[in-house]
């Protein structure tokens, strides 16, 4: 399905590294679906839509779920230092540590669907231009592009960049 309302199309595909044991990868992308296609998330600017297409299709990024092992690897090809530990984005490439995936990290305070969605997010923000932000106030929604897998610094975990219908940010940390 087209993901969003209204703009220009862009495609995307979705890998899953067979060594993870996901079968044919239908969960994740199906989760990946289900996360760009809410109305929280980046289609909601009404700037451009969103579509899965085949691997053969014509697509401005692919979104990865990856070993940490690989990812570590796929991210230091990019100049990333990652430690095995975070998901990462380089250009066309949203990389999503598959240990993270499953697992999330300790005290993030939210359940699995929420980090995951979170994830995703993020890594797709980077994509589309933007940058880290950092928290905003103590028990106020963390933005999305926060770097929430190494602590929420006082703010609550969110998935999402827009929030009521807005987008939804921090002051931008260099």
């Amino acid at each position: 399905p087209v993901l969003g309302t209204a703009g220009a199309l862009r495609g995307f595909t979705v890998a899953v590294e067979k060594t993870l044991g996901q079968g044919n990868g239908g969960d994740f992308a199906d989760e990946v679906d289900r996360v760009l296609g809410d109305p929280r998330s980046w289609a909601a600017s009404g700037k451009f839509r969103l579509q899965r297409v085949p691997q053969n299709g014509e697509s401005v990024f692919t979104v990865y779920l990856a070993s940490a092992k690989t990812s570590e690897k796929m991210c230091a090809a990019g100049g990333l230092d990652t430690d095995g530990f975070t998901s990462c984005r380089l250009p066309g490439q949203v990389i999503i540590n598959n240990e993270r995936w499953q697992d999330a990290v300790p005290d993030y305070g939210a359940p699995l669907s929420t980090y995951r969605a979170y994830a995703v997010n993020h890594e797709v923000g980077h994509q589309l231009g933007h940058g880290h932000e950092a928290c905003p106030g103590k028990g106020m929604a963390a933005p999305v592009m926060m770097q929430q897998t190494y602590g929420l610094k006082g703010c609550v975990a969110n998935a999402w960049p827009y929030i009521n219908g807005k987008r939804y940010t921090g002051a931008p940390i260099s």
